[in-house]
């Protein structure tokens, strides 16, 4: 028994009863290209032709459901699609190839340029996605010159909960600045939570493994495994953020950038004390700079943040002749957030990389924690507090310090820190110590009864561990 819809007819004489799974095929339909499960119907009327199982036929209005979806989708078309109905909901029904669809002969192939990004910053995307824990593969992008770039290239959400449980799988994405594998640009005061990518990332400016650029969102539990390569605010996950907060963010891929590059986030700001908040994160990648100014394992440039319960493995390799300025373990430079005395704060975190230069030049500003703590007003305070660093930092010159390099800070707070010297280095090359323990017996920090250790709370942060550095509780 079936109905035939056509938009420029009536409809009498029959029932138009849409229950179930209804398939179009017309494109010109109110149902798109998608497949939709109608659980309610709600009134929403167009003109239709009507044909019952006896051949009856009539006109008139038809019932039907309302338009924002949510829409199921099915292939990589579909995933498309989003572009047509872009304050929508959708789901993904099950898992998606976009192989060949975005490769040389297919339907998203583009003359080479791919999968055309859902949203534009004249057109922005304002609807939900649910992954429904199904992964989106092979995704292709190809758009070296067009800024906005990825799964969504500008996306200004409405609701709470707008993007969750969703893989996005061996993608291989190219563009300009902007450019991200899930968003290329997002603003929204929202949530977006249990998430996960691998693959190739490239762009310029505002590059990041999950998002370019975001203002103001919560990101929780996201899985990174993505190789970026940018130019200026370059992350693993994020290549800008202002006002957002990270819990669980994870990334594994190595970062190249030239400014403000860092294992999980280029650029980081906390607006005005709101956001710009770390917690339980890491970057494991080893991150490169062809230019040096403000490169760290987990954040480049870091603006009134606060880092809880979080670390960063990779090795920096970046230039550092005499004028860039920031390289560290965990944060190349740490600034105050437009002046305004807020301060930035380092808790329960560590830093294992080395830090290194090329062509025998020499480190400047450069720190196992943090390269460069920069203050400006005389009321705020820098607080770093139970976290080490254990890596080398190669090439000495001036002002590199084993936990900090530089510190131009009035009022800096550092309690029970502890760090590895290799050779005499300082805890903080230029500027106030602190309380800071350096030791070139390493031993000395695999047992929680030597200070600082002693005062640290092994029963609900850290973690001995058998002839090793200690960990954070929540690794395992």
């Amino acid at each position: 028994f079936s109905y035939v819809v056509d938009d420029n007819s009536d409809v009498s004489g029959c029932d138009l009863i849409l229950n179930g799974v209804v398939d179009q095929t017309d494109s010109s339909s109110p149902f798109d290209s998608f497949v939709k499960s109608y659980m309610s119907p709600q009134v929403t009327s167009w003109d239709v032709n009507c044909t019952d199982e006896h051949g009856n036929e009539g006109t008139g209005v038809a019932e039907s459901i309302d338009s924002s979806g949510p829409y199921y989708l099915t292939n990589c078309l579909d995933v498309n699609a989003m572009s047509y109905r872009l304050d929508s909901n959708y789901v993904v029904l099950n898992d998606i190839n976009c192989y060949s669809q975005t490769r040389s002969g297919g339907e998203l192939w583009n003359i080479g340029a791919g999968f055309d990004p859902v949203g534009s910053d004249s057109d922005e995307f304002t609807g939900v996605l649910n992954g429904n824990n199904k992964s989106i593969s092979n995704l292709f992008i190809n758009r070296p010159t067009e800024d906005y770039v990825g799964l969504f290239g500008y996306a200004v959400p409405l609701t709470d909960l707008v993007l969750y449980d969703l893989n996005l799988v061996d993608v291989n994405i190219t563009g300009k600045d902007y450019t991200g594998v899930f968003y290329g640009k997002l603003v929204t005061d929202s949530t977006l939570s249990n998430l996960s990518a691998s693959g190739v990332l490239v762009g310029e400016n505002y590059v990041g493994g999950f998002v370019g650029d975001v203002d103001y969102v919560d990101l929780n539990v996201v899985r990174l495994n993505v190789d970026v390569n940018g130019m200026d605010r370059v992350g693993g996950a994020i290549g800008h953020s202002e006002g957002s907060n990270l819990l669980k963010v994870y990334s594994l891929g190595n970062i190249t950038g030239d400014d403000f590059v860092g294992g999980l986030i280029g650029w980081n700001v906390g607006f005005f004390g709101m956001g710009g908040e770390l917690n339980q994160s890491f970057a494991k990648g080893n991150v490169t700079s062809s230019t040096a100014s403000s490169v760290g394992g987990l954040i480049g440039r870091g603006e009134s943040v606060t880092i809880v319960d979080s670390y960063a493995t990779g090795n920096i390799w970046a230039p550092c002749a005499w004028g860039f300025k920031g390289r560290g373990g965990l944060i190349g430079a740490v600034h105050i957030e437009n002046f305004s005395g807020i301060d930035n704060n380092i808790y329960n975190s560590y830093a294992t990389g080395d830090i290194s230069c090329n062509y025998g030049q020499e480190n400047e500003e450069a720190g196992g924690l943090v390269g460069y703590l920069v203050g400006y007003l005389d009321m705020e305070t820098h607080y770093i507090t139970n976290s080490f660093a254990t890596g080398d930092v190669y090439n000495l010159s001036w002002d590199v310090g084993g936990l900090i390099g530089t510190s131009t800070v009035q009022n800096e707070n550092l309690n029970n820190n502890f760090y590895y010297d290799s050779g005499s280095i300082p805890c903080v090359a230029d500027g106030n110590s602190g309380d800071c323990t350096g030791k070139d017996n390493v031993e000395w920090f695999y047992y929680d009864t030597n200070a600082p250790l002693s005062s640290w709370d092994f029963v609900n942060t850290w973690e001995e561990v058998v002839e090793d550095y200690p960990k954070l509780r929540w690794e395992d």
